[in-house]
């Protein structure tokens, strides 16, 4: 139990900090735009410069960067304590509520971050919006392609012109072309008003919420199947390769849980926009948040129930995590600040930020060398 519960704590220390570096720095590079009186002007890009470009964000991600923030103390409330306690041979009863008051904090943290997400839902329109937009798009672009398509005397008279040896028209193509594409538009955005409005009348707000509600007990029910035999092939590959299961699901463990947010981060930040850059620091800040409330809360009330169900004080499990912690905390510390009091970030900001994921494995290695538990 006590190397599951350090594959935990690696999953969630390497998880929390490959977010908020890998992604985040790389998103940076890639959604790099030219800097225009400090601000970054949308698909503009020319070259490459390290102090000349960067992102803009919109303002709800320094309140998303804010809200990871002051779920820092979720982490303090078990941290400290644990310090504490280790140092002073205190009684296990004094660590059992230290363990349940950090639980408590994560659960009203997690129900206070969901309500808020349900009362601001400006993230969600935006990716509504934005695939919105791809479809106007791709309509628009066939329509271009059919006018192309034309052969003979139907593509002079789109230039234009009825006789093929006259030169063509490309002020008036252009304009049909135009035409073609806002019809195109039209189409699009009609369609997708009929189909929202069947749908609403199909669909009834209370059968979209079970439906909902059915695919996250669908999601967690995987989750419970394949999270304990992940574990064990972590902690068995980790006594296979002679290191501490904590590296091991530091490393591995964030690549098959966060895949999905680090792809779809740097896909959204390529687009080279302000909206896009705000979905990708924004959904980075979110899943921070949620490794500090849910993630953080399973586990401290595993501790519990493993630590009450054994007789033997030898069997218990501590919170000797202070090295994990620490580096967890500064690094929410350094992005989010980067988060709060900016909403434009300079190219040259990928360097220290990509830099704290080595460092914070090292750190993490010396510490515990150390003896700090």
């Amino acid at each position: 139990v006590k190397s599951q519960i350090s594959v935990g704590v690696g999953a969630l220390a390497g998880s929390t900090i490959m977010l908020l570096t890998i992604p985040y720095s790389i998103s940076l590079i890639v959604g790099r735009c030219d800097l225009v009186s400090g601000i970054a002007r949308d698909n503009r890009c020319r070259g490459f410069s390290w102090t000349k470009q960067g992102v803009t964000v919109e303002k709800d991600v320094p309140t998303n960067a804010g809200i990871m923030l002051l779920t820092i103390a979720c982490y303090l409330v078990v941290a400290i304590p644990g310090i504490i306690y280790t140092h002073s041979g205190r009684p296990a009863d004094n660590e059992r509520s230290y363990l349940i008051a950090g639980a408590i904090l994560c659960l009203l943290a997690l129900i206070a971050y969901t309500i808020y997400n349900l009362m601001n839902s400006s993230q969600q329109d935006r990716l509504k919006a934005e695939a919105r937009r791809h479809r106007i798009a791709h309509d628009a672009a066939s329509a271009f392609v059919s006018l192309l398509a034309n052969r003979d005397g139907e593509q002079t008279s789109l230039l234009g012109t009825t006789n093929p040896s006259e030169a063509p028209n490309i002020e008036r193509f252009a304009q049909r072309w135009k035409k073609k594409a806002q019809e195109a538009t039209d189409v699009a955005e009609e369609e997708e008003e009929e189909e929202e409005e069947s749908h609403t009348k199909a669909w009834s707000k209370a059968r979209i919420g079970w439906t909902a509600v059915g695919y996250m007990v669908l999601g967690t029910a995987v989750v419970t199947v394949f999270s304990d035999p992940m574990v064990g092939v972590l902690s068995d590959f980790s006594n296979i390769v002679g290191l501490d299961a904590f590296y091991t699901s530091f490393i591995v463990a964030p690549l098959a849980s966060n895949a999905s947010e680090l792809i779809s981060s740097i896909m959204f930040a390529s687009r080279k926009k302000k909206k896009n850059a705000s979905l990708t620091y924004s959904a980075l800040y979110g899943a921070a948040t949620m490794n500090s409330t849910l993630v953080l809360g399973v586990l401290l009330l595993l501790m519990v129930q493993h630590n009450d169900s054994v007789t033997n004080e030898d069997d218990r499990i501590p919170w000797s995590f202070t090295a994990e912690t620490i580096v967890i905390l500064v690094v929410e510390l350094i992005t989010g600040l980067i988060g709060v009091f900016n909403t434009t970030i300079v190219t040259w900001v990928f360097w220290p930020i990509i830099a704290c994921y080595p460092v914070a494995i090292v750190a993490t290695a010396l510490m515990n060398y150390w003896g700090l538990q």
